[in-house]
């Protein structure tokens, strides 16, 4: 498909995301038959600590995670080696993932899973369909230049502007580099759903300790989550995207040097998003028992819905969603890492006031 969608288009995308995922048009036949499998979950929901979690086995993708943590694990410490600042693991530049001799990104448009390109603000993307889905109507953002998977400024902006031309059943979600990012170009991830821990926010049953507010938007630290997260909500997309990327900057300055995940919603006119720092570890240890119980853990797993790779951990996951808690609490930072990343925050963020 070589048409290209801009801004006064935008009310074509969603005509377009249904053609690309229906059932009976032609596209979307073309669609299935190039992606690795079909998603076809099977979930169901666990408490704990008062926290209401999600337990999702997608058997389908087993063989693809294992494939791309075992080539990550081979390739890691050279390119880590490589590179001029190691510390900084999310500032790796754009290369190609591990195992690959070329990133399979730079060249969308000949791939069957190509949707459309996107302009966005004078930059060029892509959209394509993720071939091994986490996910319902799962596709990616793709920048057309070599960028690496990092979240910039104007690419915050630009993906905020993405997720307003969808329906408010969407959610946007980044995954960084050593966060469970498998390709090493910008990408971000498109999905019809969302992560457990909004159903908490919607409940109540965490609460959001606010530490900084600049005219429409606010951030706040997310209490009783068993990860740190912070959150963030504003309507003007400019000033949202440069509070939340001042935050992502003091990720890897000076000593600091902490992978993050991030995923956001729009709420009619109001963009809510949460970002989680997180230890340089992708894959907790697995369940007593169960060797192969998940794969990395990114957003989706760090926000409440934990998706496990073998039906045995998933029968193994009773009623009560301990070790799902436990898995997520040992992905997080530290609270006097929270502290710090507080402090150094509001000091960079002081001249938005």
């Amino acid at each position: 498909m070589n048409n290209t969608l801009t801004n006064p288009l935008k009310n074509n995308l969603p005509d377009l995301i249904d053609s690309t995922f229906g059932q009976t048009s032609e596209r979307a036949q073309t669609v299935r038959q190039a992606m690795g499998y079909q998603f076809s979950p099977k979930s169901k929901s666990v408490e704990f600590n008062g926290l209401w979690l999600e337990v999702v086995l997608n058997r389908a993708r087993y063989d693809y995670v294992r494939s791309t943590m075992e080539k990550t694990r081979q390739s890691q410490q050279t390119e880590l080696q490589s590179h001029t600042d190691p510390t900084k693991r999310s500032l790796r530049p754009h290369m190609p993932p591990p195992g690959r001799a070329v990133c399979q990104f730079c060249d969308l448009e000949s791939s069957p899973l190509f949707i459309t390109r996107l302009v966005l603000r004078d930059k060029n993307y892509g959209l394509v369909v993720n071939a091994r889905p986490w996910g319902h109507r799962n596709f990616m953002l793709v920048t057309e230049d070599p960028d690496p998977q990092a979240m910039s400024r104007e690419n915050l902006r630009n993906s905020f502007e993405l997720i307003g031309m969808l329906s408010s059943d969407y959610e946007g979600i980044f995954t960084g580099v050593q966060a469970g990012a498998s390709v090493y170009h910008f990408h971000l991830q498109i999905h019809r759903g969302s992560a457990a821990i909004w159903k908490n926010l919607e409940l109540m049953n965490v609460r959001l300790e606010p530490i900084f507010s600049a005219s429409d938007l606010t951030v706040s630290h997310v209490e009783g989550w068993p990860a740190c997260v912070f959150a963030f909500e504003g309507s003007n997309l400019e000033s949202l995207a440069e509070v939340v990327s001042c935050m992502i900057e003091t990720f890897a300055k000076g000593a600091n040097d902490f992978p993050y995940n991030l995923g956001f919603r729009r709420e009619g006119r109001v963009i809510r998003l949460l970002l989680f720092p997180r230890t340089g570890e992708e894959q907790p240890p697995c369940m007593m028992g169960h060797p192969d119980s998940w794969g990395r853990f990114g957003f989706l797993e760090l926000g409440g819905s934990v998706f496990l790779l073998t039906p045995e951990a998933y029968e193994a996951i009773g009623e009560s969603g301990k070790e799902i808690y436990e898995a997520i609490a040992k992905m997080s930072i530290s609270s006097l890492e929270r502290t710090k990343l507080i402090a150094e925050f509001q000091r960079s963020a002081s001249h938005l006031l």
